[in-house]
């Protein structure tokens, strides 16, 4: 069964591909299907898990923002229809959210922040009321990229209940958030060399939508 692929990266263009497999266990062949408008650096796709016909795409530049269109079945090629913006600038990685792909979280590299953008009821558009901004601090040792947190990747470990965000600043930490009213508190994972500790006394709370979340760090480290 033939496939369809869509490719983004540092370009203006997302590229809608076919793979076409011959059925003798060699390498298939791959042809080009469209090329639609994507903006600024579409690094990072991601389709809505309710709805495959969506697709979003960050655009990892000054003011970061994240794109969602509806793809043709036919060619796949892309219409867009909304933006919203991640708060941050630079947004190399976002996550959409399994309970319903009612949610984006966003990890702004340039920003040391990420961001719970909610999804209209279409899932096409961006809701006004947005969730929260959790902002990162620390460092890490070494000062030509470390001097800030550079969060750079959501993954949903548990549905509507925790995610992990790493951080290349603070010597590829993972930050651990959770839905204390689900799960309990919020820990700072690390599995790193040269420093064993998190920065202590920092909490950040935040609501998003689905009861508050706590997100703290500890005197403690959680070996990966």
């Amino acid at each position: 069964m033939a496939l369809k692929i869509l490719v983004g990266g540092y370009t203006s263009i997302i590229t809608a591909l076919l793979y076409t497999p011959n059925g003798s266990g060699t390498a298939g062949s791959l042809s080009l299907l469209s090329q639609s408008n994507a903006g600024t650096n579409p690094s990072w796709l991601a389709l809505n898990p309710s709805n495959s016909s969506i697709l979003y795409a960050n655009q990892e530049t000054w003011g970061g923002q994240i794109w969602s269109f509806v793809i043709d079945p036919t060619t796949a090629a892309l219409t867009k229809k909304s933006s919203g913006s991640t708060g941050g600038n630079n947004p190399a990685h976002f996550a959409v959210l399994f309970g319903g792909g009612s949610e984006i979280v966003a990890a702004n590299y340039d920003g040391a922040s990420t961001t719970d953008m909610v999804l209209g009821t279409d899932r096409t558009t961006f809701s006004s009321s947005t969730g929260p901004m959790i902002t990162y601090t620390g460092s890490g040792p070494n000062t030509s990229r470390q001097t800030v947190p550079h969060p750079h990747q959501v993954i949903e470990y548990i549905i509507d209940q925790e995610l992990l965000i790493n951080d290349l600043s603070l010597t590829n930490s993972v930050w651990e958030i959770r839905a204390p009213t689900r799960h309990g508190d919020s820990r700072d994972l690390r599995a790193e060399p040269g420093r064993t500790q998190a920065p202590s006394n920092t909490q950040l709370v935040a609501d998003r939508g689905m009861g508050s979340f706590s997100f703290s760090t500890q005197d403690s480290s959680v070996d990966l």
